[in-house]
């Protein structure tokens, strides 16, 4: 399928592969020569009709976004240049927080982003889904708006404390300092 892509691209195109690090080895392989050299290896047919030919694919520019490198294979991050992105400000979480609340209409008190933001240890995915949840406790309430206060005691109920931990990370760290020995 990726081959069939872009051999298809004519004019100056980025291909973007999110989540690399899920792509299968043999996937990541064939992308070596475009790569390095703006060419793909190309196979069609099978058998004793199977033919090899190169496309010239120049016009290709490959970028791709991954939250676990060390899963890549090494040839293929030899081949990469690597940038590391900042990490979102509680200010930016709290924006992200606010527009999923706007786009629910429903009405929030001023600090309340940034105090859900806070608990969204700097991951906008997860501030999403805490401001959903929110949402949800605030609907069970039977509340029209979320007042102050009620990110705390939505995430008191959740088990997330102030500094974004829950249950499942405090076990983590238990674990590594008591079971492995802080090892």
């Amino acid at each position: 399928d990726l081959v069939g892509l872009v051999v298809k691209m004519s004019a100056p195109t980025v291909l973007f592969i999110d989540e690399v690090h899920a792509v299968s080895k043999s996937v990541l392989e064939a992308t070596y020569t475009l790569l390095e050299d703006g060419k793909l290896d190309v196979i069609t047919g099978s058998g004793s009709e199977a033919m090899a030919f190169t496309q010239e694919c120049p016009h290709v520019t490959v970028v791709s976004g991954t939250t676990r490198p060390g899963l890549l294979p090494e040839p293929f991050r030899a081949r990469c240049m690597t940038f590391t992105m900042a990490e979102y400000s509680d200010e930016e979480i709290a924006t992200i927080v606010s527009r999923v609340w706007d786009r629910h209409e429903i009405p929030y008190a001023t600090d309340e982003p940034l105090e859900l933001a806070r608990r969204s240890k700097s991951n906008p995915r997860r501030c999403v889904s805490l401001s959903q949840r929110t949402l949800d406790f605030v609907a069970v309430l039977g509340e029209p708006a979320i007042h102050p206060g009620t990110v705390a005691q939505a995430m008191s109920v959740f088990n997330i404390e102030d500094n974004g931990m829950e249950q499942v990370d405090l076990r983590g760290i238990d674990a590594l300092v008591n079971v492995f020995n802080g090892k």
